[in-house]
């Protein structure tokens, strides 16, 4: 058995190599439709929270016209004064807290 020191082990390469291997390394198909997949999914799951967020942020009157938009024409805060003034919010926050532990 002969041991040859003129090939340089994997790790050992220099950064040239590194992206040379990279270049010719291949996605197989299944990785890349399980990834479009699960883009997919998120995208489903978390754009009704963004628009929940969204409409938290636009004046009253845009949230019910039509057609509808995505992002607030002209962001405001008051639909949070409205909470906080007309609704005992922090009194149910603490309520919840409690039933919870």
């Amino acid at each position: 058995m002969s041991f040859s020191l003129s090939r340089r082990p994997p790790y050992a390469r220099g950064a040239g190599d590194v992206q040379g291997a990279m270049r010719n390394m291949k996605i197989p198909l299944r990785t890349v439709l399980t990834y479009i997949l699960l883009v997919f999914f998120a995208v489903l799951v978390l754009t009704p929270l963004f628009w929940v967020v969204s409409a938290s942020f636009k004046p009253s009157g845009e949230i019910f016209s039509y057609p509808p938009t995505f992002l607030p024409q002209e962001p405001t805060l008051e639909n949070f004064t409205r909470l906080f003034q007309e609704m005992p919010i922090v009194q149910y926050v603490v309520n919840s807290t409690f039933l919870a532990t």
